[in-house]
């Protein structure tokens, strides 16, 4: 598979075993409701799964979960290293996620976030995704509303 290079020192590739931990680390720092092992080594290595990370010599710095599922394409995760936010990186995921979307052959990708995250907001706006629908209560610690995006491939 040919991913797209992301900004200088950073390289995507896709997540492996061996990123679980950091993974793992980097998801309990960013959610107030993790997903758990399991969820991730369920992810790994399954075809139906694009598990993407972007590393920084070595050392995990970003990590997308996306799949396809009844004909859409559903981004389900996506977390960055604090120091390392504000710099591209998620933009570089959700990017190649969106490539390899395409070449699943689907019409369009959709997504929910918080909907006190202006900034991902925002960067899903840049990247073509436009509000859907508000799912209400869909996040629990804290409870929010969840905004459904979505794109056209």
């Amino acid at each position: 598979m040919n991913l797209q290079k992301s900004h200088s020192n950073f390289e995507i590739d896709l997540m492996c075993w061996s990123d679980l931990d950091q993974v793992l680390s980097l998801e309990s720092q960013s959610f107030a409701t993790p997903w758990t092992r399991m969820s991730f080594e369920l992810s790994v290595n399954n075809p139906d799964v694009d598990a993407l990370v972007i590393r920084k010599e070595g050392v995990v710095a970003a990590y997308l979960i996306a799949s396809e599922r009844g004909g859409e394409y559903l981004i389900a995760n996506v977390a960055v290293v604090k120091q390392y936010r504000r710099q591209g990186l998620a933009t570089d995921l959700v990017t190649q996620a969106l490539v390899m979307a395409e070449g699943r052959g689907v019409s369009h990708a959709v997504l929910e976030v918080r909907e006190s995250n202006h900034g991902a907001i925002s960067l899903y706006e840049r990247l073509g995704f436009q509000y859907v629908q508000k799912n209400p209560d869909y996040y629990s610690s804290p409870r929010e509303d969840a905004l459904v995006m979505a794109v056209r491939l």
